[in-house]
């Protein structure tokens, strides 16, 4: 199975797209104790308000209906509402435990209160039955913006009844093209409330969803359209439109009339998504093709309907994933084909949509190097795809399509929502859904309704689209300094909206390296203060209400709080404003260390670059303190940087012993009269060393090679220390730990690589070549029909056979179950090495003219290479990518045209294994590099990953400053791993 992209995410649906986790956010006990209150029960409860979902509008009076048990009361009785604001604005107010989370976005918030409560009484009249309806009319509701609970008292007991929201009116002008935040079709799962929710989701200013639905034809040849109609209904009354994903299919149409037993299946997981194939006979694809014809002659209505795009199932992720495509790319391929053609027999305005979470854009449409498929997508969509790793929109926008984020899913809480937005759009995200229903809305007792009392996140989300929609992401306005300001709009538009931030959240995960600035960004602490003497910027709370009014000087935090900021004279005057704010105690700089490019010697160098990430010039000191033996001739400098400056500062070596386990423990201290930064990181001697080396397995002839020892990071020794051991005394204080040592070499005809891996764990069965795969044997033919578990399942289904079903995977490539079928290169035990040969070519533009530098993954490696053993004592040498070669993952029957994957010719390498020690060696051919220079003086940006099928992978390059989570540095796109930042110099 595979894992989503959030590192934090290990999710299952099921293919009808229903969570496997409970709702419950809001109505939690320890939200009570914030609120003085009890639980929600059925004898004292809300029924009702007067409008959809609880959701008002500016002006509109509120009116619930309360179902109030009798107790001791007669006649007329005198009660109270309390109307208190609720917030869910600060980080650190989580819910702990096992009570509110999910697994999508973590611990609950823990609610905040806002201003001073309200106090409504009102009477309620008892006669002879148990139970009163009471209706409570014009309930003083304030008019600002946000979320307020409503509390009854009663006879001194306080207990909590439901929330309610104002909120913004959404824009007029709002369409499902033009808005930021996009509903998800499972809060409109039910046929008699698909009205009211529908018209929930456009309160919010919501005006579209994704619905997960299938086939609805029967053998027959009889259509049922009872369902959609009443969703596409409740879609058109509502002014919102609907992105279909089109999954399973009917049994009648299944060859087994069941789901195909597929990758994993066992009786006891039946039909379950990831171990089952969901979709019809090929044979039948016509009459599919038909229905899907009818389908949108019937919700498209000339564009008027409820009816706006159509994506080809739900996580496609080959070889059986979450929601688990269990069949070839090829019949994926197919179904695109149909699903556009049927599609745009009734109009080419309808929206083709194909899921690629990652690696299905380019693995399933673009493997081949061939454009066919531009005439079957408009639109990508990702699932879960974290800035760092996201590079879709990039594919999307080279090939003239949008993207989109269907299931973002980790915004809980009013904070959360705008960190989604401002981060997935600028990575190029067109529109995104950043939440599970589960989060937007609470069940309360006696309704059956799971979603009743909506949280902070409702009006969060209505306040972000009343303020954004119409205007699409523009820029990150100041991509060399703080602070953090989104643009949505045009410079010329005095709408645009500005969202500002101190801090960037890393989404889903903890890792700093997944923001642009490391070290500056994941330093919480420090203020803005922005002058506002003219009341030119206008400043609004995360609800949309005015904030900082009537303020001359306007002080901000520095963290992941946002704030929202319009101007009547546009955004380039208020970025103008901005950007002479004063910020005071942020950590100023980010401090950048080099490793050597030469031997260490007197003369030789240490370079560290600074940025100043402050929004203003800063003056300071640099000083190094090295480890014994290191000396610097001037320990300390000067050092003077504008505003957004990367400069390097050199310090020259005064006398050296060289470490035999070249490692240099270095600790950098800047101080200012902008604040201080320390860091501290082991420095290598990175060289690639000329001379001729033999490939035999026998490391002998590179003594002379410093080596680069790194330990996998999850291991329970320190990791620095560790880093500071030669080989055999590292091997000696962990011997089951997982590390490795990497070596390069050169001369006028190779590129040679040597690493010696300490892997404890078991290699992965399947170790034949890549290159004489067998690529029909990952897919059912008469053999399955002897081989358990389908031979147990063919017990039920005399007569039939799995060579009907030769499409769908009996084998998962990245582990298969036959061991006489190679692992994917990626997932054996490994050494894959990245190189980044020619600085500034890739295959995909960057955009840096409007965002800054590694805010999202980027194409930085444009060789890529795999060295594992294969059977017999031999190894293989797989060439992953390279210029013109397209990015794919070397699916089985993945289309490929002229320049591809494949062994590398003239390569020599050897691949050998002596107790838990692997030894990599390969030389790569001068003709295989392209425009590397073999000769001094040349650098190559450089990833190595030691990978280990069973166990934590070792990473060079995951220490440096000068490296950071990107996507695409290394196969697989859906995995973190470090960038090649890190560059090495070839040496006499």
């Amino acid at each position: 199975m595979r894992l989503r992209c959030f590192a934090t995410v290990q999710l299952v649906f099921f293919a009808c797209g229903l969570p496997a986790f409970a709702a419950g956010s809001l109505v939690l006990e320890a939200n009570m104790q914030v609120l003085h209150a009890k639980l929600p029960g059925t004898a004292n409860r809300f029924d009702h308000s007067n409008v959809p979902g609880q959701v008002f509008l500016p002006g509109e009076p509120v009116d619930i209906v309360l179902l109030l048990s009798k107790q001791a009361d007669h006649g007329t009785t005198d009660l109270a509402l309390e109307i208190q604001e609720i917030t869910t604005r600060d980080p650190e107010r989580k819910i702990e435990g096992d009570k509110g989370f999910s697994d999508t976005a973590g611990h609950a918030p823990l609610i905040a209160l806002q201003g001073r409560p309200r106090l409504h009484p009102f009477q309620a009249t008892f006669g002879d039955k148990p139970q009163a309806t009471v209706e409570v009319s014009n309930l003083p509701l304030p008019e600002r913006f946000g979320t307020y609970a409503l509390v009854l008292i009663r006879n001194g007991k306080r207990q909590f009844l439901t929330t309610v929201c104002r909120v913004p009116k959404p824009r007029e002008h709002g369409t499902i093209m033009n808005t930021p935040i996009f509903g998800e079709g499972q809060f409109i799962d039910r046929p008699d409330r698909n009205a009211e929710r529908a018209k929930t989701y456009a309160r919010m200013g919501v005006r579209g969803w994704r619905s997960e639905l299938s086939w609805s034809e029967n053998e027959q040849g009889q259509y049922d359209w009872s369902r959609y109609d009443a969703l596409f209904a409740a879609a058109e009354k509502a002014g919102c439109k609907i992105m279909v994903t089109l999954g399973a299919h009917p049994d009648w149409t299944r060859p087994f009339k069941v789901p195909t037993p597929a990758v994993g299946w066992t009786p006891k997981t039946g039909g379950y998504s990831a171990t089952g194939d969901w979709l019809a006979d090929p044979k039948l694809y016509a009459r599919y093709g038909r229905w899907i014809t009818a389908f949108c002659q019937r919700y498209w209505k000339d564009g008027k309907g409820g009816l706006w795009g159509i994506e080809n199932y739900n996580e496609p992720w080959e070889g059986g994933g979450i929601s688990g495509w269990a069949r070839d790319m090829i019949q994926y391929r197919a179904l695109q084909k149909l699903i556009a053609t049927s599609t745009r027999k009734v109009s080419p305005d309808i929206k083709l949509l194909a899921a690629c979470s990652i690696m299905n854009t380019e693995d399933k449409f673009y493997s081949d190097g061939s454009k066919e498929f531009d005439a079957y997508v408009d639109i990508f969509t990702d699932h879960y795809v974290a800035p760092s790793m996201c590079y879709g929109p990039l594919v999307a926008r080279a090939h003239g399509k949008q993207s989109m984020e269907t299931e973002t899913w980790f915004v809980n809480s009013e904070y959360l929502l705008p960190q989604a937005a401002a981060q997935f759009m600028a990575a190029g995200q067109a529109r995104l859904a950043p939440w599970h229903p589960s989060s937007l809305y609470d069940a309360l007792p006696g309704i059956d309704d799971p979603y009743v009392a909506p949280t902070p996140v409702v009006a969060a989300t209505a306040a972000f689209n009343a303020l954004v929609t119409g205007k699409a992401f523009e820029k990150i306005v100041f991509r060399q300094h703080l602070p953090w300001v989104f643009q949505f709009g045009k410079d010329d538009d005095n709408e645009a909206l500005l969202v500002v931030f101190g801090q960037l959240l890393t989404v889903a995960g903890e890792n700093p390296r997944d923001r642009p600035w490391a070290q500056v960004d994941s330093a919480a602490g420090g203020t803005m203060t922005i002058d506002n003497a003219d009341g030119l910027l206008k400043f609004f709370d995360l609800a949309g209400n005015p904030a900082y009014v009537g303020q001359a000087s306007v002080r901000l935090p520095m963290n992941i709080f946002p704030s929202y900021i319009t101007c009547e004279k546009g955004p380039l005057v208020a970025a103008e404003r901005i950007r002479t704010a004063q910020i005071d105690g942020k950590r100023p700089v980010e401090i950048l260390p080099h490793d050597f490019s030469k031997q260490l010697a007197a003369g030789v160098p240490l370079t560290v670059e600074l940025h100043n990430c402050l929004n203003r010039a800063i003056a300071g000191v640099l000083a190094v303190k090295t480890p014994p033996g290191l000396t610097l001739k001037n320990a300390a400098q000067r050092v003077q940087l504008k505003a957004g400056e990367t400069a390097p500062v050199a310090f020259e070596i005064a006398a050296a012993t060289i470490s035999a386990a070249n490692a240099y423990p270095c600790a950098f201290d800047f101080r200012s009269d902008a604040g201080a930064a320390s860091y501290a990181q082991t420095m290598n001697v990175l060289v690639v060393k000329k001379g001729t080396r033999i490939i035999d397995g026998n490391l002998d002839d590179w003594k002379d090679v410093p080596g680069v020892t790194v330990v996998a990071g999850k291991q329970e020794a320190e990791v620095a220390e560790m880093m500071r051991r030669p080989w055999l005394d590292l091997k000696a204080q962990k011997p089951n730990g997982n590390y490795a040592e990497f070596k390069l070499a050169w001369d006028e005809k190779f590129l040679y690589i040597a690493a010696r891996v300490n892997d404890p764990s078991p290699q992965i069965s399947g170790l034949a070549p890549m290159a004489t795969r067998d690529e029909n044997k990952y897919f059912h033919t008469s053999a399955s029909d002897r081989r358990s578990p389908y031979k147990e399942f063919l017990k039920a289904y005399p007569g039939k056979s799995f060579s009907e079903v030769p499409y769908v995977y009996c084998n998962n490539p990245e582990k298969p179950a036959d061991p006489s079928l190679p692992a994917i290169p990626f997932r054996r035990d490994r050494l894959q090495i990245g190189l980044d040969v020619t600085p500034g070519w890739h295959d995909l533009k960057p955009d840096t003219d409007r965002v800054t530098a590694g805010f999202h993954a980027v194409p930085d490696t444009d060789y890529e290479y795999a060295l594992y053993a294969t059977t017999d004592g031999k190894s293989e040498l797989w060439r992953m990518l390279a210029p013109g070669v397209p990015r794919m993952h070397d699916w089985p029957r993945q289309p490929r045209g002229r320049k591809t994957t494949g062994p590398v010719a003239g390569a020599k390498h050897v691949v050998k294994r002596e107790g838990n020690v692997y030894i990599y060696e390969a030389a790569i051919p001068r003709e295989e590099l392209g425009d590397l220079k073999l000769e001094a003086g040349t650098t190559v940006g450089i990833v190595l990953r030691a990978g280990n099928n069973d166990g934590p992978n070792v990473d060079f390059g995951a220490d440096k400053a000068v490296t950071k989570t990107n996507g695409l540095s290394l196969h697989p796109y859906w995995e973190r791993k470090p960038s090649a930042g890190a560059r090495w110099t070839l040496v006499d």
